[in-house]
């Protein structure tokens, strides 16, 4: 699937930024007709903004809808927008979206960040990433995991690997 970025708005006035958000709907009603036209399967990536069209998993329903997209779920992401709402348990929070969203999930974006900033870490950051992926395993997620970090590239893909299967 082809993995795409929702839109946003810096609008406060109610009624612009219901426009903006028709606006967005019309272009991605454009998009995915021409996608439809050559084969091209989309998936919409859930963003760390609050200001974005695709902030929570769960405004999702309303985008499936209207359109038949996948989702591309970003921990990363997630886990910001997790804790701009002060969510507790974070991973609990993130391992049920993945549960209750399974079946409409086609790639899953790994990344670790400090819950401000998307930093695209995977062994530092708040999140308990193997926790995650053992958590995929376990609910047998069969679409595309995609680990987005340098920290791959800097360490090697040996201390991953080690990582991985570390206790």
């Amino acid at each position: 699937p082809l993995v795409i970025h929702p839109g946003y708005h810096f609008f406060k006035e109610e009624d612009m930024s219901k426009r903006s958000r028709d606006y967005f709907f019309e272009e991605l009603d454009l998009v995915v007709r021409y996608a439809k036209e050559k084969g091209i399967e989309l998936c919409l990536e859930n963003v760390p903004f609050a200001l974005s069209f695709f902030h929570d998993v769960n405004d999702f329903s309303e985008i499936r809808e209207k359109f038949s997209l996948s989702i591309c779920y970003d921990v990363g992401h997630s886990l910001i927008s997790k804790v701009q709402k002060n969510v507790e348990s974070l991973e609990d929070a993130i391992t049920s979206e993945l549960i209750t969203y399974n079946t409409e999930i086609t790639h899953v974006h790994v990344h670790n960040n400090y819950g401000k900033t998307d930093n695209h870490l995977l062994y530092s950051g708040i999140l308990d990433v193997k926790r995650i992926l053992r958590g995929l395993s376990k609910i047998g997620f069969k679409g595309r995991i995609i680990i987005e970090s340098e920290e791959v590239e800097t360490y090697g893909i040996g201390y991953f690997v080690d990582w991985l299967y570390s206790e």
